[in-house]
């Protein structure tokens, strides 16, 4: 082939590919704005007609396709696009087509030799480079975008996608029925008609138009055009037929059929109106109605009148049970009344002088009986134990529609049900109450159970007062073992579980270390050896998920305990601390260790060797915690049960002190005081056994001796044989004998908590006074090798002989033995006392390091390095003994971990009481202020108590802020508290005695108990110890409810309101449960 030819085919084809990817970018163009276009029309229903607008576009790409380009300027492109080819393609092409004739006469030896210099620049070239192909690359992207936004558009919008089809392409055949009520009709001029359309379709339309065409000749007839909004498919408007009209209604592209109203000539009424006068009790004002349906409560007088067109003849109420009231008539107006009493039926029936009658329209009455009020014991609205203080906080939330008068409490012991009288709130809709009840009074033995509720009534005087009743909830009094025992099993059940858990992980240990031996012989794993690997993995992750477990069963108690009433501060401050303890069992490098072990298991990793020697070290140091941690909950476990014992005992006392006080009473409740005395006895035997255990398994020698021997003191006879001989005499009524021997039995009680508190507080004292020494004997001797550190690092040189080297790294080395000693003797410590960090000989290892880098650095005769490990082995050493001297600082302050809100939370809870009985004294004070006359010189007195004691509460509550400083949150809510009580003042101050007064009261205490417990909670969260770090779900910010709290008040008015609407029973059974639903979220 010539290089003519070549040339020629060459640009031919490039020409070619050219036009071929212009094509495909005019048709991609094309397709994206008709799919587009198609795209809009559906999603917003737009006519078909808009396709034309694309006319133009799709005009301008096909035009670019007709024009074909010649050779030459397609040799021009190329040549602007490659710049060696300039000058020799376009001659080269102009040559080509030379005619052999021609008047220059050319040389074809010149013309061929130019076309072939052309075709060798051109031959290399890669000519589709100059073809865009961005572009049509860009065209597909946009083709299959509006391809895919047409397709998207059923899947996400189905509805409006059908319906927008059914617009654009048969807008004829939209799936719309439509039903309209009433159709064709005639009525009296100027009556109400109500027009209803209901709207079948697949497809949900939000609104509808009526199309009203009103006649009024010999005027032009009107239209008008009013939208309806639709309802579950349907929708209704009122018109009022004062001349005749059609009427149709249209929906997106369809119309109803038109339909007629004509006028009726019947007698008419141009009012009609029902009065209605509820029972004075309810204090609803008079309400006036023109509804068909009529909803009252029982007793509710019912007056009716109207005006009819024409003078009246005669006029009756008809009632469905034949009943027939006649009407008062006066010319054309009527007026008659009844009392509601019944769900009932009635017709109006009225006839003019001329005989003309009206249009019995069918009325209907229904009874909204006064519902019964809604009470809701929400404080503390559970199943509790009783407190160690024996006094239970009642919170009880009651609200009637119309007023509530009684509020009482109910609760059943010996089978009896016994009633306490808590508030008289007549004339309040609402009312909450928050009650202190005392049970230490009631006879309330350990072991026993009272079921209690409340129950208020309201004020209906028509039916009788309704009662309404609280869930029935229970207090049990536990048994003295069950209130002290609770942190003891809890150490007991932990140290039990963590003991085996200590051998199995020395197993995994052995295990590991013969994986590595053959990893070391061998160089690499078999699959016997990775297998086993694997496995031991997997067993140490569930070893740590079971102390994982454990501690979120440590948390769980603890939380309960706070949550609870039952235990005191010191039990709930040493599951703390053995939460604390179990959050150290699980460091976050043996966790990272383990998952890189693993990975590199998995992924067969070169790294494999490392990640075991990692594994290795962090395997090793959960070791040395677990067994630290077991050595610490035996301490723990032996401090606590000693301590049960001296609360078991006090407990004892105070129990045998409550009966001695009945035993006044005998013979009356002998048995039940038999029955009491039993119980003692009983606890007393296990108290004893308790402390002859205790005697045998105690560590320190010398309590378990003071114990036994406290247990012989108390042979002579036992407690428990008093107790028995005491309980002999109570049933036979033995009054003499019972006083003589409770007395007696009183008195060895009283010694008995007394020794055993005392033993308690010994064994906890020596040991933490044993620590402290030692831990100050460590910071004096890490003081001295601080010193010596110093001395021998001043005494340094930089050039010194040999044997003066060797001198000195002998020294340094007898410094880091010591330093050994100091670092394993903390080590040892910290195995007695939970109060001694695990890391506390973290400095001494670090600065040991540091000590033997820099004897071997004199070894070498490098004594400017070996000065510089001695700098930092000294600083180390510094730092543990600052460490040690603020662990025992930390120890020592208010008895180890105690919060520093112990004292806030006392004085709130008594400034909460307080204000709880200032709030029930303001009951005497009638509201408002009766005038004339005002009020009684003792009411007058009362008022400037009250107002005394409300300062002196501010004046508590100022100087408890003032000593706060800076609380974030706390200082805000104390502040609002005093503003509300400085307001209470102005108000007794100028006897402004009002309802609003009474709920600012209530409002104080309810603060004063929500500061109570955000203090509480407080303290719980501060005092929490550290644990290792994990990724949380971030929870969505807490948002302030927009009523404040009024929520379930709100919701409890419009139950009632909905009730008094008159629906059906089932239909109010139904309203019921769903505001009940409601009121419980």
């Amino acid at each position: 082939m010539t290089a003519k030819e070549q040339i020629i085919n060459r640009l031919k084809t490039f020409r070619q590919k050219e036009f071929n990817n212009e094509l495909t970018f005019s048709l991609l163009a094309i397709f994206s704005i008709i799919v587009f276009l198609l795209t809009l029309m559906i999603i917003f229903f737009i006519p078909l007609f808009i396709l034309f607008a694309a006319l133009p576009f799709i005009v301008i790409l096909l035009r670019n396709l007709i024009v074909r380009k010649s050779l030459t300027q397609i040799a021009k492109q190329i040549e602007a696009g490659f710049p060696q080819l300039v000058g020799y393609l376009v001659n080269a092409v102009e040559l080509a087509n030379y005619p052999s004739d021609a008047k220059e006469g050319y040389s074809p030896e010149l013309i061929n030799a130019a076309i072939e210099d052309a075709q060798v620049k051109l031959a290399p070239i890669p000519l589709t480079k100059l073809i865009n192909r961005q572009k049509t690359r860009t065209a597909l992207f946009g083709f299959l975008f509006a391809l895919a936004l047409l397709v998207s558009c059923p899947l996400f919008f189905p509805n409006r996608a059908k319906l927008g089809f059914y617009a654009t392409f048969a807008p004829n055949k939209t799936p719309i029925e439509f039903v309209v009520a009433p159709g064709n009709l005639r009525v009296n001029k100027d009556s109400k008609v109500t027009l209803q359309v209901t709207i079948n379709s697949p497809f949900r339309f939000r609104e509808a138009l009526l199309i009203l065409r009103r006649h009024n000749p010999p005027a032009a007839d009107k239209i008008i055009k009013k939208r309806l909004f639709l309802q579950v498919h349907t929708g209704s408007i009122d018109v009022q037929a004062s001349s005749e009209m059609d009427y149709s209604f249209k929906v997106f592209n369809r119309q109803s059929p038109i339909y007629h109203i004509g006028l009726l000539k019947p007698l008419a009424l141009t009012s009609l109106f029902f009065k209605l006068n509820y029972p004075a009790y309810t204090k609803r004002p008079v309400e006036t109605t023109q509804a068909q349906t009529i909803s009252v409560l029982p007793g509710t007088k019912i007056e009716v009148s109207g005006i009819a067109e024409t003078k009246l003849d005669s006029g009756r109420i008809w009632f469905s049970d034949s009943t027939i009231i006649p009407l008062a008539l006066s010319d054309n107006k009527f007026l008659g009344s009844f009392t509601a009493k019944k769900d009932i039926n009635f017709v109006i029936r009225l006839k003019d002088i001329v005989g003309n009658t009206n249009e019995p329209e069918v009325f209907k009455l229904t009874i909204a009986p006064d519902e019964a009020p809604y009470i809701k014991l929400f404080l503390p609205g559970r199943d509790i134990d009783l407190p160690v203080s024996m006094k239970v906080l009642l919170g009880v939330n009651s609200i009637d529609d119309y007023g509530l008068t009684n509020l009482a409490l109910y609760y059943e012991k010996d089978s009896v049900i016994k009633k306490i009288h808590l508030k008289n709130v007549a004339g309040r809709q609402e009312d909450t109450t928050y009650y202190y009840w005392d049970l230490a009074n009631i006879g309330f033995m350990p072991g026993e159970v009272i079921r209690y509720y409340a129950s208020v009534s309201d004020n209906d005087v028509i039916s009788g007062p309704k009662l309404s009743k609280t869930e029935v909830f229970t207090i049990r009094f536990p048994t003295v073992a069950e209130i002290y025992s609770q942190t003891t099993k809890k150490t007991f059940e932990t140290k039990e579980r963590l003991e085996p858990m200590a051998a199995e992980q020395e197993e995994l240990g052995k295990e590991l270390d013969r994986i590595d031996q053959e990893l070391k012989k061998e160089r690499r794993l078999g699959w016997e050896e990775r297998n086993s690997l694997e496995n031991l993995v997997s067993n140490q992750k569930k070893l740590l998920d079971q102390i994982e477990e454990l501690k979120e069963e440590v948390k769980t108690a603890l939380e309960n305990m706070f949550e609870g009433l039952m235990l005191d501060k010191e039990s709930i401050e040493k599951l703390k601390e053995l939460e604390r303890l179990l959050s150290e069992l699980l460091p976050q490098e043996l966790k990272e260790a383990l998952r890189n072990l693993a990975q590199a298991l998995e992924n067969k990793s070169p790294d494999l060797k490392q990640a075991m020697e990692r594994f290795k070290l962090s395997q090793e140091e959960l070791k040395k915690a677990i067994e630290r941690a077991v050595e610490l909950l035996k301490n723990i476990e032996e401090e606590e049960k000693l301590k049960a014992l001296a609360k078991k005992a006090e407990a004892l006392y105070q129990m045998q002190k409550e009966i001695e006080k009945r035993i006044k009473e005998l013979p009356k409740d002998s048995e039940k005081l038999a029955t009491d005395e039993n119980k003692i006895k009983e606890e007393l035997e296990s108290l004893e056994k308790a402390m002859e255990e205790i005697a045998k398994e105690m560590s320190d020698k010398e309590i378990a001796e003071e114990l036994s021997k406290l247990l012989t003191e108390l042979s002579k006879p036992k407690p428990s044989a008093q107790a028995m001989e005491l309980s002999q005499s109570l049933a036979q009524g033995d009054k003499g004998n019972a006083q003589q021997q409770s007395q007696r039995l009183l008195k060895d009680l009283a010694h008995l908590k007394d020794a055993l508190g005392a033993l308690a507080q010994k064994l906890a004292s020596r040991r933490s006074s044993e620590i402290s020494e030692k831990l100050l004997n460590s910071a004096r001797d890490l003081t001295t090798l601080s010193f010596e550190q110093e001395r021998l690092e001043d005494s340094l040189k930089q050039n010194f002989p040999r044997a003066l080297a060797t001198i000195f790294a002998s020294e340094e080395k007898r410094l880091a033995e010591a330093g050994r000693a100091l670092a394993e003797s903390l080590e040892v410590l910290s195995r007695k006392s939970i109060k001694i960090p695990p890391n506390l000989n973290e400095d001494i290892i670090r600065a040991l390091n540091h000590m033997e880098t820099a004897a071997d650095n004199l070894q070498n005769n490098n004594p400017f390095d070996a000065k510089k490990m001695m700098q930092q082995a000294r600083s180390g050493l510094d730092a543990a003994t600052q460490k040690i001297l603020t662990t025992i600082a930390q120890a020592q302050q208010s008895g180890g971990f105690g919060g520093g809100m112990e004292s806030l939370l006392q004085q709130l809870s008594q400034l909460t009481a307080e204000q709880m009985m200032l709030n029930q004294e303001m009951q005497g004070i009638p509201i408002p202020i009766p005038m004339p006359g005002g009020l009684t010189p003792q009411q007058l007195a009362q008022i400037e108590r009250i107002l005394s004691k409300q300062r002196a509460i501010r004046q508590t509550l100022e100087e408890m802020r003032q000593s706060l400083g800076v609380e974030p949150g706390l200082m805000s809510s104390l502040d609002g508290v005093i503003e509300e009580m400085k307001q209470v003042e102005r108000d007794l101050s100028e006897l402004v005695v009002t309802r609003e007064l009474i709920q600012r009261q209530e409002k104080i205490l309810n603060r004063l108990l929500d500061v109570q417990r955000s203090v509480r909670r407080r303290e719980f969260k501060e005092k929490r110890e550290s644990e290792v770090g994990k990724d949380y779900p971030i929870p969505p910010s807490p948002i302030l409810p927009a009523d404040l709290g009024e929520r379930k008040k709100l919701l409890r008015e419009q139950l009632f309101k909905a009730l008094r609407e008159g629906y059906p029973k089932d239909y109010e059974r139904l309203i019921k449960r769903y505001f009940e639903s409601l009121l419980n979220e």
